[in-house]
C-alpha cells in the first residue's frame, strides 16, 4: 500500500509538471499570436474560471486566425437581451460568435456573465473546425461533439470529460493553442448537382430553425438517402422541381433566414 501510494503521488507530480508546461507554452502562443496581452502565469491567471464573453473573443479569434468567417447567421438573430451585462468592449465580439454560428444562445440570452463549461469549449471548437453535429443524442446532449472531438484528438493535451465543470482560462488556451495547427475539414456536400444541395441546405435551415427534432432530422436524411439512388438526369429534374415547388414559399424562408440566393 505504501509503495503505492508513493507511486501515485510520483505520478501527479509528474502530470502537474507535465501541465505546467502545456499552461507556459500556450499563454506564449496566445501572446505571441494576440489572443492575450498578457505574458506570465500570473498575469494571466490560468486557474481562474472564464466567463462566457471572454471566452468568446478567444474563440472568435481562433476562428479568424483559421479562415473560418463564414456566416451562418444575420445580425437580426442575434439579437440579444442580456448584452448590457456584458464587458462593453466584447458587445461586437459577442455577436460575431453568433453570426459565425459558433456560440448558441437560450431564450435570446447569451448569457455573458456565466462561466464556459467543458463541454461548451468543447462543442464551440469543434464548431469552429467542423461545423455542427447531430443535435440527436442518446447519452447527454453534448455527445456527438465529444465523438468528434476525440476522432480528431483535440482534447489530448487537456483533460475536459467532466462535461459539467467550469473550464479554467488555462485549459482554455492549452485547447486553443494545441490544436491550432489542426485542419479544418472542408465541408463536405451531398451532391455535386448545385440545385440538389441548394434545396438540402434549405432543408436544414427550415429544421433548424423550427426545432431540430428526431422527426426533421430524420425526414432530410431519409432525403438525401432516396436522392442518391437515382440516376443522375432524373435527380437533376427532382431537384430542379423540389427547387421550383419551394418557390411559393421563399417569403417564409427569408423570414426563418433560410433563404439561398
Amino acid at each position: 500500500m505504501k509503495k503505492i501510494l508513493i507511486w501515485t503521488a510520483i505520478l501527479a507530480l509528474l502530470f502537474w509538471f507535465w501541465n505546467a508546461g502545456l499552461i507556459d507554452d500556450s499563454i506564449t502562443w496566445m501572446y505571441n499570436n494576440w489572443f492575450t496581452i498578457f505574458q506570465t502565469r500570473k498575469e494571466y491567471q490560468p486557474d481562474n474560471y472564464i466567463r462566457r464573453d471572454e471566452a468568446a473573443k478567444l474563440f472568435v479569434k481562433f476562428a479568424q486566425n483559421i479562415d473560418k468567417t463564414t456566416y451562418k447567421y444575420t445580425a437580426e438573430e442575434c439579437n440579444f437581451t442580456d448584452l448590457n451585462n456584458a464587458h462593453q468592449d466584447l458587445k461586437d465580439i459577442i455577436l460575431e460568435s453568433c453570426r459565425l454560428g459558433i456560440f448558441q444562445w437560450s431564450a435570446w440570452k447569451f448569457m455573458p456573465t456565466n462561466s464556459i463549461t467543458n463541454e461548451q469549449a468543447v462543442t464551440v471548437l469543434v464548431r469552429i473546425l467542423v461545423w455542427k453535429q447531430s443535435e440527436i443524442w442518446t447519452s447527454y446532449r453534448s455527445e456527438n461533439y465529444y465523438k468528434k472531438a476525440n476522432e480528431l484528438q483535440l482534447l489530448s493535451n487537456v483533460s475536459m470529460n467532466s462535461r459539467e465543470l467550469f473550464s479554467t482560462r488555462g485549459n482554455i488556451g492549452i485547447l486553443l493553442a494545441t490544436n491550432s495547427m489542426i485542419e479544418p475539414e472542408i465541408e463536405q456536400k451531398d451532391f455535386t448537382i448545385p440545385a440538389c444541395n441548394k434545396f438540402i441546405e434549405l432543408m436544414r435551415c427550415v429544421a433548424e430553425k423550427t426545432g431540430w427534432d428526431e422527426e426533421s432530422y430524420n425526414a432530410v436524411h431519409e432525403a438525401i438517402n432516396a436522392w442518391k439512388t437515382l440516376p443522375e438526369d432524373q435527380l437533376i429534374d427532382t431537384c430542379n422541381m423540389a427547387i421550383e415547388a419551394a418557390e411559393p414559399n421563399k417569403s417564409e424562408y427569408i423570414t426563418l433566414g433560410c433563404d439561398r440566393k
